[in-house]
């Protein structure tokens, strides 16, 4: 995020005064998805390098087209699998928003109001989500690592 706006761009690009957005991951995909690219990009996102330290995706699907019946049945497999990252699909185009809709997938997303077709509402929910699902409580005047307090 261009710091101090709502303005989004790509990191580490000559011009480009982006900065990332602390444990969030924005990634645009293209096209339409289907059987043959739905698992690589999934997989693709996952291993970018400063995916270590993410807790929250966001998927720019503004070039997105359509789903196929493939992609719906990948997608509602992943985004029911807990893997401790939270996913949020945005800059959806109608029809998408429509096979979404249709398919029971915008229930189990379980998205707030305008993050569907808006990026910055979908970066500000995952924030939201990492400072309260993630952040490290206080004990005793120390900040404690959620795997400390887990064992």
């Amino acid at each position: 995020r261009v710091p101090g706006t709502q303005v989004y761009d790509e990191l580490d690009v000559p011009g480009s005064q982006a900065e990332p957005v602390p444990h969030v991951s924005i990634v645009r995909v293209e096209g339409a998805r289907w059987f043959g690219n739905v698992l690589h990009t999934s997989r693709m996102a996952r291993r970018q390098p400063q995916f270590a330290d993410v807790k929250a995706l966001v998927l720019d699907w503004r070039m997105v087209n359509f789903l196929d019946e493939t992609a719906v049945a990948h997608y509602r497999r992943r985004w029911t699998e807990p893997d401790g990252v939270r996913s949020w699909v945005t800059n959806t185009s109608t029809s998408v928003r429509r096979q979404l809709q249709d398919s029971g997938l915008i229930e189990l997303r379980q998205q707030g109001g305008d993050t569907l077709v808006d990026l910055h509402a979908a970066v500000l929910e995952a924030e939201e989500f990492v400072r309260t699902t993630h952040e490290a409580p206080v004990v005793l005047g120390m900040r404690r690592r959620h795997s400390d307090m887990e064992e």
